[in-house]
């Protein structure tokens, strides 16, 4: 009996049949399932749309196309850069004369940019058209050229204000003749003496018939056809016997007259050396 018993602890081999561990094991081949991590890559996928979105990148180059409409911008400047009645004596003499110099500047030493605010044969000679170009700037000069190549203007240092109506006054106004060619040697300027009358504003209904207009009538440009150019009613009129606002005649007759053309000009100190007119 007692040798059978150690046959019968041979029982336990098939305990070590709990090399179901092994079963166990078994289920370490899921851990290649731990490989689904792979999917990480599958997740590094999207890295490729971080490309995709680096595409809106080149619309900045596209965005920067509008910095090259910026000289395209600055091309209209230079086509308004020019006068066609003032040269540079001209605006050296009216520069000198503003700043109530005794000597003309020299051309290079010029301290004002004239800035175009109007042009009777590019906006039209109606005389509202002044008075609503006008409107709200200072410091300004009109220029006229009458059909006998005369030159003729006034400088008003207040704001033309096409709102209000009456006599407006001031000591720094003044009208004027330039030189040109054989017409007139010499230039002429003739200074306010009554502040009083510097100016006059004209009602809104007759800012259809008058321009700007100095002192009693020693400068005014007038129509009644609304066409400063069609009838001869602007005056340069100088009567000793009547009251008289400035200074002197600016022309040698009385006559009135109609004009070829006229400009606007906004008086600014300069910046940029060597521009005069815009």
């Amino acid at each position: 009996m007692f040798t059978n018993r150690p046959v019968y602890s041979l029982v336990l081999p098939p305990i070590i049949i709990s090399t179901n561990l092994p079963s166990r094991i078994i289920s370490t081949p899921n851990a290649p399932n731990l490989t689904s991590t792979l999917n990480l890559p599958s997740r590094t996928r999207p890295t490729p749309n971080s490309s995709s979105r680096t595409r809106p990148t080149p619309n900045l180059s596209s965005k920067t196309r509008p910095t090259s409409n910026l000289p395209s911008r600055t091309i209209p400047t230079p086509k308004s850069t020019h006068s066609t009645i003032l040269n540079k004596e001209h605006i050296a003499e009216l520069s000198s004369w503003i700043d109530r110099k005794s000597t003309t500047y020299s051309l290079e030493n010029i301290p004002y940019e004239f800035q175009l605010i109007l042009r009777g044969s590019r906006d039209g000679f109606h005389p509202k058209t002044f008075w609503n170009m006008c409107h709200g700037h200072n410091g300004t000069i009109v220029v006229v050229k009458t059909r006998t190549d005369e030159i003729v203007g006034g400088y008003n240092p207040l704001t033309w204000d096409k709102s209000i109506r009456g006599n407006v006054k001031t000591n720094d106004s003044f009208i004027f003749s330039l030189k040109n060619r054989n017409i007139q040697k010499n230039s002429i300027i003739s200074r306010v003496k009554e502040n009083r009358k510097a100016l006059h504003y004209p009602s809104s209904d007759d800012k259809n018939i008058y321009g700007p207009w100095f002192g009693n009538c020693e400068f005014i440009m007038k129509s009644y056809v609304s066409d400063f150019t069609q009838d001869k009613l602007c005056w340069c009129d100088y009567d000793p016997i009547c009251r008289t606002y400035y200074e002197k005649p600016i022309r040698t007759t009385n006559e009135k007259f109609s004009i070829v053309d006229y400009e606007a000009f906004k008086i600014i100190k300069k910046q940029i050396p060597n521009c005069t007119i815009r």
